[in-house]
């Protein structure tokens, strides 16, 4: 065990995570039975093979490759975060306006993942 320990340097551990977020090989597989076969990677690859029981037919979406995602959880996060105590003298959860959002932009949102040439 002290081997292990002497030889994981911070840096060594930063480039171990950078290596595994940057794998695009399925590191999850859900069969959805005639939907197709579901596999998720560590670099959030979301790829649905087989779609409608169609061999050649895949679907691959990378989560992190859309530029607005990512700061969009982000700034959304730091916003409720700011705004906790605000939410709390109105009687409000901190996931509430997640809540709303998310009601209000479920169809916009399948539009909108539609559209995304991936």
């Amino acid at each position: 065990y002290s081997d292990c320990s002497s030889s994981l340097s911070p840096s060594t551990v930063l480039m171990e995570c950078i290596f595994y977020t940057c794998r695009t090989t399925p590191s999850l597989n859900l069969k959805l039975g005639t939907l197709g076969i579901l596999q998720l990677s560590p670099s959030l690859v979301i790829q649905i093979q087989r779609l409608l029981s169609q061999p050649d037919v895949l679907w691959t979406y990378e989560a992190l490759y859309v530029p607005c995602i990512l700061p969009f959880v982000v700034a959304s996060l730091v916003t409720v975060m700011v705004h906790r105590r605000e939410l709390g003298r109105q009687g409000l959860k901190c996931c509430t306006p997640f809540k709303m959002a998310w009601h209000k932009l479920t169809g916009e949102l399948c539009v909108a993942l539609g559209h995304l040439d991936c």
